[in-house]
């Protein structure tokens, strides 16, 4: 068997060697089984084999390109047949490259421009990624309107957008950034338009010599003009000229034309459908619209307040303390001014503190509740969220060193713990014995202490490389994957202390120091499954780093398990949190009504719009789950479409329990929250429920003509009053010549009285229930046996029977948004796709189904990607400038090129209004059948359309 491990390694590709894992499949053995069997014949790991011939074909590589970018030496490398990420040969390069070439190529990195901006990565992932495509697209970026309320980084966007500019080679390192506010000269728009544009000699009084205007100086960079709707109509339209043809005259001039190159960033606070902004919106491609700071992430908040701190901390060189209460009201406190204003409000808080610094001669520099401004010190703590209770736990310390040097000390130093405290009591007389014993006791309340520190912190993985370099952030990486094999609840939050703990691990076991652990015994006892996972991760530092780590440490990294493993929901407490995501507002009103109905506040309604990227509305529903979730998981009732899937992908990313129901409605919306309330109820149990109700009601509304309709009559045991009153009401009946089945139940059953109903409703279409204990069944009419005894309810019981209805089937087909005037089959026109967009909107705006403003719409729903369903495109706008619903259709007799790679000779233009959202299914089917689209594209008349897609729809009910 060694042999054949032997042989194995010695004829593999030396570029790409195998791994022990590889080798274990083989030769038909665990991979633990060959790791000990490579050690004992001193077989280096796979990664080494090939770091050493590695190694010099990279270093010969960057001496014959010392400025080659990752991308480029990772395709070089895999060229000559190696396979290997872009992390590994970065990872290869770090090692080779000296410090300070490595510092300078890091500053290169166009990506960097953006990760100063916080979010970049999570609520600003999308705008940023926009800002991006702007600026690249050849051959000088996209003109670009960044929409937002005053306050939330759109000139600090406007910034990032200008050094990745310059880095990817879009203008040139010594190209200008002009900044201008439009505001500034809002009320002189002579002198607004001078200092825009310049102005000749003689072109006003006053003007005795020619000067340059700001787009002159901006000329081969960018021109960032703030508060861009405050542009007078006469500078709008020479700004305009600018853009459509890259040439302005100064003021005063006629005859002569100048040009300018240079890239427009605009900004405004302006509402987007104001008459202002009509205009710009159709001449600038490029809309970013920031959200204000109410609508991102409690954690991004966080690392607002913090970053703000730090600079203050920097300015004065003092250490700042934020008392834990200050910090809630800080992150959950309205701020209308957004990023703006809390910068502003932190920098009082600041100055106040540091009054009573140098007054009292305080230590440090402290931040409580009295040195918030009085507007934010408005807030009841009470109303915190949970989220933001966990993210405030304790106060927070902000260091005046630079974030690298607070990295270093921020991992719980359990060793140090340990040492000082083993030395303290053996100084003190105690026994190895004793020593042990009181360790044990303390490092429970010590170990809970430092996790609870770093449970929710997050690191910026640059900053853990520098602190602890990239083998080590692999290396546990590939352990943490490992783990989740056997845990699969592992919190992300994990690694980057994980990192720091095996890093100082590491530098201890190297210099020979003694790593000991007090709780050994009671941990391999208490969590036999986290110590099992923590022995199977150290066999990966064995493999990377030829260390072998002893119980004592093993039983550590089991500690980091088990505390960042999520606890199972039947060890939690609090309420299922209920969200209800659907396509327009209809879900944030069911919730309303429900929440008021049973006064409850743990379900919350989101808003997706038609012409949102998944991925946005995928991260505020993400974001939603993780505020409401109390250990006892979210349920996530949908209406249809892709939202159906979010759950799944929520839990994988965040370890919190989900379920998701469709077709949601008010009454289900009302069951959920009021069965939720019961600490008992667990989310599996919750939808089984809900599951089982829908069936009814879904059977009960398509065949209800196949069931027979039945009223109830229940007592206690189903045998006295209940039989009395099914002999009093068929008696009733036959007065009036009418026939109905009449069952009874008992409330005192095995499964409850609701189960028993349920379980009728299958079979039976109940139209009334009558009982002495009043019955909350489905708005079912509920009548007393008393009131039917005594004849005063008897009249209303007829009145039921005699109007029952069932419900009949409603016509809800695509066919009905069709028309022969909003259809045009093979046109041989040579169009481009702008031409068909507004040819197709045009027919819209003739026959009165939207107004003209749609087209921007289009153009800007456009601008974030084209959409594209099958071969068919399906450009659309949004729902306020639809006066009713349709599809406008044009077939093309050649296919044109309608996005990247994609060609349609088929468009589909809905413009549907929010109630029309039942229509997008079947308009998804049909363009998912592929036969059909082709048989669309076929047909020569409009008439031909609309009867095949009449044929191919079918009502719903």
């Amino acid at each position: 068997m060694n042999y054949t491990i032997k042989e194995l390694i010695e004829k593999e590709d030396r570029k790409n060697p195998y791994t022990d894992e590889q080798l274990a499949k083989l030769c038909n053995m665990s991979r633990e089984e060959v790791t000990l069997l490579r050690q004992e014949q001193g077989i280096l790991d796979s990664r080494e084999r090939r770091r050493q011939i590695l190694l010099p074909e990279v270093k010969e590589i960057l001496q014959a390109n010392e400025k080659i970018s990752d991308r480029k030496l990772t395709a070089i490398l895999n060229d000559r047949g190696y396979q290997i990420s872009r992390f590994i040969a970065r990872a290869v390069r770090d090692e080779l490259e000296p410090k300070a070439k490595k510092e300078e190529r890091l500053q290169m990195d166009p990506d960097r421009d953006f990760e100063q901006l916080i979010g970049y990565d999570g609520s600003m992932k999308r705008q940023i990624s926009q800002a991006q495509a702007a600026v690249l697209y050849p051959p000088r970026g996209l003109h670009t309107l960044i929409h937002g309320p005053s306050g939330v980084g759109k000139s600090q966007l406007a910034e990032a957008m200008y050094h990745f500019a310059i880095h990817v080679g879009t203008i040139q390192k010594d190209s200008p950034l002009v900044i201008f506010n439009c505001a500034d000269y809002a009320d002189n728009s002579e002198l607004l338009l001078s200092q825009l544009f310049g102005y000749v000699k003689g072109a006003f009084t006053g003007a005795d010599h020619e000067k340059s205007g700001l787009v002159e100086k901006a000329d081969g960079g960018i021109l960032f003009l703030d508060e861009v709707h405050r542009l007078p109509s006469e500078g709008q339209e020479m700004l305009f000229y600018l853009i459509d043809k890259g040439m302005y005259r100064k003021l005063g001039e006629t005859d002569n034309t100048r040009t300018a190159r240079l890239l427009i960033i605009a900004a405004t606070t302006e509402d987007l459908d104001s008459y202002l902004l009509t205009t710009f919106r159709r001449r600038i491609p490029m809309l970013i619209d920031l959200p204000p700071l109410s609508e991102r992430p409690l954690l991004e908040r966080l690392m607002i307040i913090k970053a703000f701190l730090f600079q203050e901390a920097l300015r004065i060189q003092q250490n700042i303390i934020l008392e834990r209460d200050a910090l809630r009201l800080l992150l959950n406190y309205p701020c209308p001014g957004n990023i703006g204003q809390l910068r502003s409000d932190i920098q009082v808080a600041c100055a106040r503190s540091f009054l009573k610094h140098i007054t009292y001669g305080d230590e440090q520099l402290i931040i409580a509740l009295d040195d918030l401004p009085p507007h934010v010190g408005n807030l009841a703590l009470n109303t915190a969220s949970r989220e933001s209770r966990k993210l405030c736990e304790s106060d927070l310390f902000v260091s005046c060193t630079k974030p690298r040097e607070q990295l270093a000390h921020m991992g719980p130093n359990i060793y140090q713990f340990i040492e000082e405290k083993y030395e303290a009591l053996l100084n003190e007389g105690c026994t190895e014995h004793e020593v042990y014993q009181t360790l044990g006791k303390e490092l429970d309340t010590e170990m809970d202490n430092l996790f609870n520190k770093i449970k929710y912190q997050q690191v910026d993985r640059k900053n853990l490389e520098e602190v602890v370099g990239n083998r080590i952030i692999q290396s546990v990486q590939k352990s943490v994957d490992i783990a989740r094999m056997s845990m699969q609840d592992i919190s992300p939050n994990i690694l980057s202390p994980l990192c720091l703990h095996v890093s100082a691990s590491y530098e201890r076991m190297k210099c020979g120091k003694r790593i000991m652990n007090p709780q050994l015994e009671k941990i391999k006892k208490e969590y036999p499954l986290e110590f099992a996972t923590a022995r199977k991760m150290c066999m990966q530092y064995h493999e990377d780093f030829m260390l072998e780590l002893p119980e004592d440490e093993i039983a550590f990294i089991a500690m980091y398990l088990k505390t960042f493993t999520k606890k199972k929901k039947e060890e939690s407490r609090g309420k299922i949190g209920i969200i209800v995501l659907t396509h327009g507002n209809v879900g944030i009103e069911m919730v309303e009504v429900a929440n008021q109905l049973l006064n409850a506040s743990f379900a919350v309604g989101l808003r997706c719009a038609l012409d949102e990227p998944s991925s946005h509305a995928l991260q505020r529903t993400q974001h939603a789950v993780e505020q409401l979730d109390e250990g006892r998981g979210c349920l996530i009732l949908t209406d249809m479409g892709s939202l159906v899937t979010f759950g799944q992908i929520i839990t994988q990313r965040t370890g919190i329990d989900t379920r998701t129901i469709s077709r949601v409605d008010t009454v289900m919306v009302i069951e959920a929250i009021r069965r939720a309330i019961l600490e008992e109820t667990t989310l599996d149990e919750l939808e089984q429920a809900l599951n089982m109700e829908k069936e009814i009601n879904f059977h009960g509304n398509l065949e209800l003509e196949e069931k027979e309709t039945v009223i109830v009559s229940i007592c206690l045991t189903g045998k006295g009053s209940a039989v009395l009153i099914q002999s009093k009401i068929q008696k009733l009946l036959q007065e009036h010549n009418m026939t109905i089945r009449i069952l009874t139940l008992g409330v005192i059953s095995e499964n409850g009285i609701e189960f028993e109903l349920d379980h009728l409703a299958r079979s039976y279409h109940i139209l009334a229930i009558l009982g002495n204990f009043q019955i909350e069944y489905h708005q079912i009419p509920f009548l007393s046996t008393n009131e039917i005894l005594n004849g005063t309810a008897q009249q209303e019981l007829l009145s039921i029977i005699k109007n029952n209805r069932q419900p009949g089937k409603t016509v809800n087909c695509l066919q009905e948004l069709l028309d022969e005037d909003i259809i045009l089959c093979h046109v041989q026109d040579a169009l481009c796709k702008n031409d068909i967009l507004e040819k197709l909107v045009d027919l819209l705006v003739k026959k009165e189904y939207v107004s003209q403003e749609y087209l921007l719409d289009v153009y800007k729903r456009e601008a974030m990607g084209a959409t594209i369903m099958g071969k068919a495109a399906i450009p659309h706008g949004f729902t306020e400038h639809v006066t009713k619903p349709a599809i406008a259709i044009l077939t093309l007799q050649d296919a044109i090129l309608w996005e990247d790679d994609f060609e349609t000779n088929i468009i589909l233009m809905p413009a549907l209004q929010e109630e029309s959202i039942a229509y997008t299914q079947e308009l998804f089917s049909i363009c998912s059948d592929s036969t059909l689209i082709q048989a669309l594209s076929a047909c020569q008349k409009p008439q031909e359309i609309i009867r095949l897609i009449a044929t191919y729809t079918k009502p719903s009910n």
